[in-house]
């Protein structure tokens, strides 16, 4: 789809089962708290081939835009960055993303959510964007804040992870025209 340097953008296809199951797998203590969903969907290699399947019809349909970064070197998905909760009536869509824990750090997330909001705007139509995430998820905020998402709102107790009681979440919104 789109070619950062050392990683693309990419819709996912079945020959990146192996490498996004394992991606997932091996970050699973990291992706637990805010990505439990995607984890449970991608246990095993069936249900992982069964992910890419469904997010490929999501993204026809066009209900949710689930793409792939690929480290362009090895061929390998380290991260997700998804296009969700989309209401075409106001134009807007939530942006959620992981990268593989090897990969973070560097820029790559940065420059990935750059690109899917010129995406988000251009392809799909979308006129804004918000991203939520946790104030102790450090590198989602800096992300959000380094391509231009401003700090609207704390949303309490809307999200629960695993074992866990509802936390409130920091909501950051892009106008993407």
């Amino acid at each position: 789809m789109v070619n950062l340097g050392d990683i693309s953008i990419i819709e996912l296809q079945l020959d990146d089962t192996t490498s996004l199951n394992k991606m997932l797998l091996n970050n699973s203590t990291r992706f637990q708290r805010f990505f439990p969903k995607t984890l449970d969907e991608n246990l095993n290699m069936k249900m992982t081939q069964e992910y890419i399947l469904n997010k490929k019809s999501l993204i026809a349909n066009k209900k949710e835009y689930t793409l792939g970064i690929k480290n362009n070197a090895s061929n390998n998905v380290i991260g997700l960055i998804i296009i969700k909760n989309i209401n075409w009536e106001l134009e807007v869509g939530e942006l959620a993303y992981c990268i593989d824990v090897g990969f973070g750090g560097q820029g790559r997330m940065t420059k990935t959510v750059e690109q899917i909001c010129n995406f988000a705007y251009d392809k799909i139509k979308l006129k804004s964007l918000y991203i939520l995430t946790h104030k102790t998820n450090v590198p989602s905020v800096t992300v959000a804040e380094k391509t231009g998402f401003i700090w609207i709102e704390t949303k309490l107790k809307s999200h629960t992870p695993p074992g866990e009681t509802a936390l409130d979440m920091e909501k950051f919104v892009k106008m993407l025209y």
